[in-house]
């Protein structure tokens, strides 16, 4: 049965890539099997299995081979061929259970590898993010999770049971002549070891190509996302050269990945032949000494197969591990990026807090540091008496609505949209709130009203109709504060009048902090802070700083007549 483990934790302590060997990187992904160490080692077990009756049945049938070439009788023939029957069975239920035990522990460590990781980026957002392209993210969070799966399906089970199968398989070549095991010994060590000799090369290019894979994977997703303003400026052309040429150079790199691959795979090849020819020349040369029955020459040559067999399945996944290494590496940057803003030690403080804000010698970034995006480092911000840094990060932002510039509606009906704001909202309650919105009389005329699909970022709406689900988003929050940033700036004269009566609404009982160019949205307010050159220039209300003749009547004066209205 497919399972998966909840992490409550990331270690962001103990997970270094400093080492020069992938060996290094590999042994991070080690703990993440600890929830599944039984169904893994079960897998490792039928696995071991599996190898242990496929040599058997195959070593059978060349001994049957030759038991009737050298004229064995049909009643021992007759009895090896019923337990041969038998262990094709066994094997066939070791397949499966092993394919099936490693793959359940593969997908379930994934399925926990994205949710942690979906829970770090949601600790170290925006912050993280806006140093960042999106598509990067979401090829680490996808593309670098999937590679791992190579690694828990295909190559922990394999290490161990390429240790264990050969190991058996040199015993029974022992019993047959003690100096079989010799001859092929050493072969069976250059095979193991060619890999490693090309892994600083393997790390190189999977570190190489993982990188430049996220880097395609985010010009695509910017291409697609832009893709009204790449035909519209008619940049079709040069956006897509862009792409190429990005395109082009992952494919070089793989292109040199794959000549490796081929050195390391054809190098592994012609240590396995000459193994084997050296093991039949030495058989050969005992059967004319008379030290063993020629009957058991087709049993020797499927012994040596299948003892490089193991090790040659191991030896594919390890030139693999240049890749596997980088993925985790990318994996681990984001899980190990320290937390920007951290709730301090103490218990959260309780009860309301009056939504009064004061900033104090606060330089930069004010609605980021409202919402403890970030932490403030010179200076400090207070709501009510108490300190940001007081608070923690649930509590406060449970106070704090937010109506931005660029509103982001995700890509699933109206309803679900505007009840971000608060889950639990009724139908009655989504509706109430897009009527104070002034969205409830264009929301009805859509298709399917409501349940409306908006589409990726809200493109089948206006900007206007955006950010009124935005209004609508925030009333029906209900929090005591309200965080308006340059919420109308792009909205045309029509949409900003209707967006001005929706704010008008959405302010009443609220403490708002209005950041604004257009004046419009200050005119009503207490208090209006006017920054000039990134310093305060002048304070006061609208009537106040429009008789001081300063740079606030200077702005009133720039822009349109509405304003002044």
């Amino acid at each position: 049965m497919f399972s998966m483990h909840k992490v409550e934790k990331i270690n962001t302590t103990t997970t270094t890539f400093e080492g020069r060997i992938n060996l290094e990187k590999i042994k991070t992904l080690i703990p993440y099997i600890k929830p599944y160490n039984k169904k893994m080692a079960l897998g490792i077990f039928s696995g071991t299995l599996n190898q242990i009756f496929s040599i058997t049945s195959s070593a059978l049938a060349a001994y049957l081979v030759g038991l009737a070439a050298t004229g064995g009788s049909a009643e021992k023939i007759l009895s090896l061929f019923w337990l041969l029957a038998a262990l094709a069975v066994g094997r066939a239920s070791m397949v499966y259970a092993e394919m099936y035990l490693v793959h359940d522990v593969a997908y379930s460590i994934l399925v926990d590898y994205r949710n942690i990781m979906y829970r770090a980026i949601e600790r170290i957002a925006p912050a993280y993010m806006l140093k960042k392209r999106s598509g990067d993210v979401a090829s680490s969070v996808m593309a670098d999770v999937e590679a791992l799966e190579v690694f828990y399906a295909h190559t922990v089970g394999a290490y161990i049971i390429a240790i264990i199968a050969p190991l058996t398989f040199l015993v029974i070549l022992a019993y047959i002549h003690w100096l079989l095991p010799l001859v092929i010994f050493p072969f069976l060590l250059l095979v193991a070891t060619i890999p490693f000799w090309f892994s600083k090369k393997a790390r190189q290019q999977g570190k190489e190509i993982r990188s430049k894979l996220g880097t395609v994977n985010a010009e695509v997703v910017d291409g697609v996302q832009g893709m009204r303003e790449i035909v519209a400026f008619g940049r079709g052309k040069s956006y897509l050269k862009k792409l190429e040429n990005g395109t082009y150079d992952l494919g070089r790199s793989q292109i040199a990945e794959g000549k490796r691959l081929g050195l390391e795979g054809g190098l592994i090849n012609a240590a396995m032949s000459l193994g084997m020819v050296s093991i039949l020349a030495v058989s050969s040369f005992l059967v004319l000494e008379g030290s063993i029955d020629s009957a058991l020459i087709p049993t020797i040559i499927m012994l040596s197969v299948y003892v490089f067999s193991p090790i040659v399945d191991v030896s594919g996944t390890a030139r693999n591990l240049g890749s596997i290494g980088a993925s985790a590496e990318r994996v681990f940057s984001i899980l190990n990026t320290p937390t920007p803003v951290e709730d301090k030690a103490e218990a959260p403080l309780e009860g309301p807090i009056v939504p009064h804000i004061q900033y104090n010698k606060v330089k930069f970034s004010y609605a980021n540091l409202l919402l403890r995006f970030w932490d403030v480092r010179g200076g400090s911000i207070k709501i009510g008496n108490y300190d940001l840094r007081d608070l923690t990060q649930e509590k406060l932002r449970d106070m704090v609505a937010v109506v931005s510039q660029d509103v982001y509606l995700f890509n699933m009906s109206i309803r679900e949209n505007i009840r971000l704001g608060r889950p639990e909202a009724t139908d009655e309650e989504v509706e109430a709130a897009s009527k104070l919105a002034l969205a409830h009389d264009f929301l009805v005329k859509l298709p399917q009203g409501y349940d409306t699909n908006v589409g990726e970022r809200g493109v089948q709406l206006s900007g206007g109709q955006r950010q009124r689900i935005a209004i609508a988003r925030a009333l029906i929050k209900n929090s005591p504060i309200l965080l308006m940033d340059e919420a109308v700036s792009n909205l045309d004269a029509e949409n900003e009048r209707a967006v001005q009566k929706a704010i008008s609404e959405l302010q009443k009982g609220r403490t708002t902090l209005v950041i604004a160019h257009r004046l419009s949205t200050i005119m009503a307010a207490d208090k209006i802070v006017v920054l000039d050159k990134g310093k305060v220039a002048e304070i006061g209300s609208h009537d106040a700083l429009v008789k001081k003749n300063g740079v606030y009547s200077r702005l009133i004066a720039s822009q349109s007549i509405e304003v002044l209205e």
